[in-house]
């Protein structure tokens, strides 16, 4: 392992073991992953809990697997369950949807954790999300909720190599990301445009395309693959059967497949 990420998990290692006691905001992806398993390290299983947001933001499969994480890291864990739809500010898609999110669901989870005696829940950005614009993170700051792996000055790249060392489960699995960044800005949010979405990128991914985006576009489903999965996508019968797969869903008229991959 590169030591400078070595010097960056010590100093994480370090900082959790300061709160004696805390929550983690727990979306089963590598970043809460990681933030999890060095919690557990630093104070031990019967002062670390993991708490999950459950909205249609999220789709099962997320949920599930942020189960078995959990689980295999040792840690407690609970769901929280947030009506995102009586969210005002969100549900427009505006620019700073992300802001109201966060301000809402972290503010629920924040709850849940004092409910169950931990007065610090922690966050899982990492130092990449710093340079993006994410008016979420404004809404984290705000409920002084801390963020040691960016506090650590841990990348995304660094906290994948850190989860080795670490034995966390899945270090090499895709970003996940909520299911309303597959919409336009300006496009409400709905139930059923999100279902439509999470439906699309479970047939996808049952075809091999694992952490591929279905961008809504009304009729129109724009695909992005992983750059290394763009020849997959290319060759043969496979965007035949791409399409299909997801015009099959029922509402999707037209399937496009972007030239340039994945991007955030």
């Amino acid at each position: 392992m590169d030591q400078s990420v070595r010097a960056k998990c010590d100093a994480l290692i370090a900082q959790l073991k300061g709160y004696q006691k805390a929550a983690v905001a727990f979306s089963g992806g590598v970043d809460s992953s990681l933030l999890a398993a060095a919690l557990v390290k630093a104070v031990g299983p019967e002062n670390a809990l993991a708490i999950t947001a459950v909205t249609d933001l999220h789709t099962r499969r997320e949920r599930e697997q942020a189960s078995q994480i959990a689980k295999a890291l040792g840690i407690r864990h609970l769901v929280c369950p947030v009506d995102i739809y009586e969210v005002s500010g969100l549900v427009e898609n505006g620019a700073k949807r992300c802001y109201y999110c966060k301000k809402t669901v972290f503010g629920a989870m924040q709850a849940m954790a004092e409910d169950n005696g931990f007065d610090i829940l922690l966050d899982g950005s990492n130092a990449d999300d710093a340079g993006d614009f994410r008016p979420g993170r404004i809404a984290v700051r705000e409920l002084g909720i801390p963020s040691p792996l960016l506090t650590c000055g841990l990348s995304k790249e660094d906290i994948r190599e850190a989860s080795q060392l670490l034995g966390v489960p899945g270090g090499d699995r895709p970003s996940l990301a909520c299911l309303a960044t597959r919409l336009p800005i300006g496009t409400p949010i709905t139930h059923s445009r999100l279902q439509q979405i999470d439906s699309a990128e479970t047939a996808l991914e049952e075809l091999g395309f694992a952490g591929a985006r279905v961008r809504h576009h009304g009729e129109i489903a724009r695909i992005e693959v992983a750059p290394e999965d763009l020849e997959k996508a290319t060759v043969g019968d496979m965007p035949k059967k791409m399409s299909e797969a997801v015009r099959s869903l029922g509402h999707f008229a037209f399937v496009t497949l972007d030239l340039e991959g994945y991007r955030r």
